[in-house]
């Protein structure tokens, strides 16, 4: 409608930046994110991604996409790595028959090296490793993604993305429904992120656990600060006190300039008041 969200508002993602997107509610930390995950359209302006750019993005409330079971929708994000298996399954037992043909004895070696490279030997223990940590006990594995309440269906999304790895990863109150010991497990892994991540969260601590750089969403704008939350404060503070240390300078000026034009706008000095 007539309200502008963000307004004139200009940034950068680096590769290997961790930011904290931080500020009061309702500015549009949440709106940012989803613009960022082409989740929603900017009326104006342009966003620029690098080619290629794998995107994965956890809403706070992620909608119910299917009746998939929770370990079924992990396996899923390894669906070409389990095509790679099947096929070195089907090229085993021909090689079982053939095993003097040396071009698909070639074909075969180069593949299972690609199938090593993209973790498939190890994708099953990663799988169980993120929905330990995540806390979801072995007899809900099974259960389909539609029968979860909200929190966990949250932290299914939030499993299937840290299995993904993608380039640039976005996170909405991630911890929302996570306990402690949860909370310190996703601060871990996500302390080992190589690639591009931007949380939006209100928990300080966990802020300065993941992240190396903060933005803040305030009145239609960003600015952006260097370091976790920790570091944020007490710049925020000084780049406050700096604009209010101007703002008197200027306020002084102006009831000086008043002052002169008062005094002698009606006499000798009329024009010079004037102007």
């Amino acid at each position: 409608g007539a309200l502008d969200v963000l307004l004139n508002i200009s940034f950068r993602i680096g590769e290997t930046e961790r930011i904290g997107l931080v500020g009061p509610n309702g500015e549009g930390k949440s709106t940012l994110l989803r613009i960022i995950a082409g989740d929603l359209s900017i009326t104006d302006g342009t966003l620029h991604r690098a080619a290629g750019l794998r995107v994965g993005y956890l809403p706070q409330d992620p909608p119910i996409t299917s009746d998939v079971s929770i370990y079924g929708s992990l396996e899923a994000v390894f669906d070409d790595v389990r095509a790679m298996e099947t096929r070195l399954a089907e090229m085993g037992d021909h090689l079982a028959e053939h095993h003097d043909d040396e071009a698909y004895l070639a074909d075969y070696g180069t593949l299972q090296t690609e199938y090593e490279v993209r973790g498939g030997y190890d994708y099953p223990k990663r799988i169980e490793r993120v929905l330990e940590g995540l806390k979801f006990p072995r007899d809900m594995w099974d259960r389909p993604l539609s029968k979860l309440s909200g929190g966990e269906r949250t932290r299914a999304v939030l499993a299937a993305l840290l299995l993904e790895d993608p380039d640039l990863l976005l996170l909405d109150e991630p911890t929302n429904h996570l306990d402690l010991d949860t909370v310190e497990w996703l601060e871990s892994h996500l302390s080992q992120y190589k690639k591009a991540l931007v949380v939006v969260s209100h928990d300080r601590w966990f802020l300065d656990r993941v992240t190396n750089a903060t933005w803040e969403v305030a009145s239609g704008g960003i600015e952006c600060y260097r370091g976790g939350y920790s570091a944020y404060l007490p710049k925020r503070h000084e780049r406050l006190e700096q604009r209010r240390s101007e703002y008197r300078t200027r306020q002084d000026y102006l009831a000086k300039e008043k002052d002169f034009i008062n005094r002698h706008i009606a006499g000798q000095r009329t024009k010079e008041a004037q102007g």
